[in-house]
């Protein structure tokens, strides 16, 4: 199981962040230890129940 504790908004950190947050006003979410919120939710699995939901 995967934890991302204690996410606080952060500063762009590449070029590409920058340039998001520039034209879209983005907040960048990061982790305790580092870990972009929005580049880990990728890394969790998709769930499907039996009832389609």
């Amino acid at each position: 199981m995967m934890h991302l504790k204690n996410i606080t908004a952060g500063n762009p950190k590449t070029k590409e962040q920058y340039q998001l947050t520039k034209q879209f006003n983005i907040k960048w979410l990061y982790s305790e230890d580092g870990k972009n919120w929005y580049e880990e939710q990728k890394n969790f699995p998709a769930r499907h129940f039996e009832n389609g939901l």
